[in-house]
């Protein structure tokens, strides 16, 4: 069996806390993870 070390939000949280992603960028890996196969994670959104 495998154990997970960590989660997807949380990757992401610390991601962005470290700086090697933008705020804009964490926006679309969470709109790409509610929905995968639809595009408009892709568009920008403020």
């Amino acid at each position: 069996p495998y154990v997970t070390l960590t989660d997807y939000d949380t990757l992401i949280d610390v991601a962005l806390e470290l700086k090697a992603i933008e705020p804009s960028a964490m926006n679309k890996l969470k709109r790409w993870r509610q929905d995968p196969s639809s595009e408009s994670w892709m568009e920008e959104t403020v």
